[in-house]
């Protein structure tokens, strides 16, 4: 019996022992700092290092207490957050990781993750969600192997820095093609961001301010942290199986063709409807991503110091978040935005940023989404949304990279708006700009949307002779190649118009 006892006591003391043991939290740190004022012998300015974030226990307990541990000299000291606030002051970042491990300090992030716990089960049901979530985004992702570049290198340039042993998220970005401007980031590291973003910015420095912003916000784990306190599991999982089900059965799988020898022109614009379901304000919401004021209000602050320590504008951020509040207002929506709840909202949260002085715009950029512009200005055309094909087509004109699709967008929604003389007479200017961008390379559109216009003018005979050389391109169109049923049902359309005109 006094052996067993002997044996018991053994192990509690093991026992204490380990438990007495801090446990990382952090990971190793170098960050530099000084004391705000006198700590034990110390005086204020005292150079220090912060060196680890762990969580303590007293002896004989197993209920640990979060510690900043910090050196001072060759001595090492625990402080509680109320005194790490109080004696603590930390130099300004040298790195990019740095930067990011004070946005862990002064955030109290690892405080936030002590308390609440990596919350792994849910983690991975919404990492699980956010995968099949983009199993169907990616129906509709941008086929532009240059644009995708772009966007990934200013993606890369603002993700350095991030270091979290505990969170394994791949973090990627991935451009889909939709017409409204959208970015944001999943609880799985990917961040989304629509070619309407990309058309609507003037700039890199906007586009890594919207990145930024939304980075900061997974930092934070806002997305699991409203997942956590609003949506239950029952919940989630009814809404995705029901979501993801009724969206593949009702997707459209459908482009938007515009002819250049055979191929599209400017590429292919996803369903917009099918598109617009996936980025719709429920969606959002069972994602985690509709963020409340103070969630925005502290993204914000962190994307703008971010940009400030990487020599980019902070400003770009209420240049940015400006347009995107004209993009909605212009199209007469002011509420139940995806992500950003109203223009209102919007507004109330640009006026807490640093202003620019002036627009903010970028050649090289501008010139990289020549064909984002080009191709959102063809789906909202398609969409009907003539005013915003116009301001699209316009912006390549106005930046001096226009395309000859860009002119031949432009007739179509100018056309569909009036039927002046005016009109009319400007809308053929626009097309003799569009042969001369086109060149030597036949754009069969230019040719048809000229027919139009002709009989529109009344110009029958100038239509008719318009007319028989588009069968003649149409003709050589099939011997080389091209796509033999549209080719044949655009000469079936023309020679049947020939001949009406022949009668009149």
């Amino acid at each position: 019996m006094k052996k067993v006892t002997t044996v018991i006591i053994m192990l509690l003391c093991t026992v204490a022992i380990f438990a007495a043991k801090p446990r990382d939290i952090s990971g190793l740190l170098t960050l530099k700092g000084e004391l705000k004022q006198t700590y034990q012998s110390y005086p204020k300015g005292e150079p220090l290092i912060v060196s680890q974030v762990v969580e303590a226990y007293d002896d004989g307990t197993t209920r640990g207490y979060i510690q900043y541990i910090i050196n001072i000299g060759h001595i090492q000291y625990g402080l509680t957050p109320k005194e790490f606030s109080r004696y603590v002051t930390l130099a300004p970042a040298e790195s990019d990781t740095e930067f990011w491990q004070q946005v862990y300090l002064n955030e109290r992030i690892y405080e936030y993750f002590f308390k609440k716990g990596y919350r792994n089960n849910l983690r991975q049901e919404a990492n699980e969600e956010c995968r099949k979530y983009l199993e169907q985004i990616d129906t509709f992702l941008c086929k532009d192997d240059f644009v995708n570049s772009y966007v990934q290198n200013i993606f890369a340039k603002i993700i350095t820095g991030i270091k979290d042993s505990k969170r394994h998220e791949a973090l990627n970005v991935r451009v889909v093609q939709a017409l409204d401007p959208e970015a944001y980031m999943l609880t799985n590291g990917s961040m989304i961001v629509s070619t309407g973003m990309l058309a609507l910015l003037d700039s890199d420095e906007e586009l890594a301010a919207i990145m930024s912003n939304e980075l900061a916000h997974y930092v934070m784990d806002d997305p699991i942290d409203n997942i956590r306190r609003s949506i239950s599991r029952n919940n989630r999982s009814h809404f995705w199986g029901a979501f993801l089900t009724g969206f593949a059965e009702g997707m459209l799988d459908s482009g938007y063709y515009y002819d250049d020898l055979g191929s599209t022109a400017v590429g292919t614009v996803a369903a917009v409807g099918a598109v617009s379901v996936l980025l719709s304000a429920k969606a959002i919401d069972f994602l985690g991503l509709s963020y409340n004021e103070k969630q925005d209000v502290t993204a914000d602050r962190i994307a703008c110091d971010w940009l400030a320590f990487k020599q980019m504008k902070p400003e770009a951020l209420s240049s940015a978040l400006s347009k995107i509040t004209w993009f909605y207002v212009a199209r007469g929506t002011r509420d139940k935005l995806a992500r950003y709840e109203s223009a209102e909202r919007l507004r109330a949260r640009i006026k807490q940023l640093p202003q620019p002085e002036k627009e903010l715009k970028s050649r090289a950029y501008l010139r990289a989404m020549t064909d984002i512009v080009s191709s959102n200005a063809l789906g909202s055309l398609e969409e009907k949304q003539y005013k915003a094909a116009i301001e699209l087509a316009q912006k390549n004109i106005d930046n001096k990279f226009p395309s000859d699709h860009d002119y031949v967008v432009l007739v179509k929604a100018k056309m569909a708006l009036d039927n002046t003389a005016e009109v009319n007479d400007e809308c053929m200017a626009l097309l003799e700009k569009a042969k001369v961008l086109g060149g030597n390379v036949a754009n069969l559109d230019i040719n048809k949307q000229e027919i139009l216009l002709l009989l529109r003018m009344n110009k029958q005979l100038q239509a008719a002779h318009a007319l028989e050389e588009y069968l003649s391109l149409l003709d050589m169109r099939l011997k080389e190649g091209g796509d033999e049923a549209w080719t044949k049902e655009e000469t079936t359309w023309a020679q049947q118009l020939l001949a009406k005109i022949n009668r009149i």
